[in-house]
């Protein structure tokens, strides 16, 4: 049985010790990153009104104070996210539930 020849590759110096950005500070200065702990604190807010409206029409306030409140957050995440060019799910999310939660409020209320 014959074996190939073993071919080995050996990647450039530049790629296996790559020398740092000299403006990666500049560039974090421009572009900070956020945590994604906000994104889930404003995807809460929404599920929280989500959850208070099992208890019926007697936690409907809050439902619809957290569902209105996932809204505020949820578009000023949004907008953030769009400006710093990054993906914006979690805000659409906690938009969409915070919608459905002040819409099935007031048909609660009604």
């Amino acid at each position: 049985m014959v074996l190939p020849p073993h071919n080995f590759f050996e990647p450039p110096d530049d790629v296996v010790n790559p020398t740092p950005d000299p403006h990666q500070d500049e560039v974090a200065a421009i572009h900070p990153r956020r945590s994604p702990v906000t994104a889930f604190v404003r995807l809460a807010c929404s599920l929280a009104g989500l959850c208070a409206l099992y208890f019926g029409r007697s936690a409907a306030t809050a439902a619809a104070v957290f569902g209105a409140g996932g809204i505020v957050l949820s578009v000023v995440g949004l907008s953030s996210s769009r400006k710093s060019h990054r993906p914006a799910g979690l805000a659409i999310a906690g938009l969409l539930i915070g919608l459905a939660v002040v819409a099935v409020t007031i048909l609660l209320l009604r």
